[in-house]
């Protein structure tokens, strides 16, 4: 059935244009000839309903917990394990830190003779009791080895 646009249809038309002018006109007004100190006391007021159901919700996480044990025990605890759970688990099992160890690429001719010089450098100035990088020495010797 098609729509029928009417003088009821006007009315309700200009009836809530009205409203809807009255709305905004109220709103532009209020923040004009709203005191300062009425305009702090609406705003720390909805500022701390803001910070009261932020707190609500953490306390409503944090209740279902009798205490702080049970709740670090749920926070590391591990679920059910059926074999499937145990298999997928162990795909992506990751090793111990420090337990793989990668083999050390070898080093090629050129950057042994430079460390080999540079050790040699460092040596002849600690024999002479000059300036030298001990940590430096040490590295480069390490990385000959």
């Amino acid at each position: 059935m098609a729509k029928r646009y009417g003088s009821s249809n006007i009315m309700d038309f200009k009836a809530a244009e009205k409203r809807r002018k009255d709305r905004v006109k109220s709103a532009s007004m209020d923040s004009i000839f709203e005191s300062p100190r009425s305009k702090s006391q609406r705003l720390s007021t909805a500022a701390g309903k803001a910070n009261r159901s932020a707190t609500d919700k953490m306390y409503a996480a944090e209740s279902m917990f009798k205490s702080a044990q049970t709740r670090d025990k749920a926070k590391v605890k591990r679920g059910n394990v059926t074999p499937a759970t145990a298999r997928d688990r162990a795909k992506v099992k990751m090793p111990p830190k420090g337990s793989i160890k990668r083999p050390k690429p070898a080093l090629d001719a050129e950057t042994i003779k430079s460390y080999k010089k540079r050790i040699a450098y460092m040596e002849k100035r600690k024999a002479a009791g000059k300036n030298y990088s001990k940590k430096n020495l040490a590295e480069l010797k390490a990385k000959l080895k």
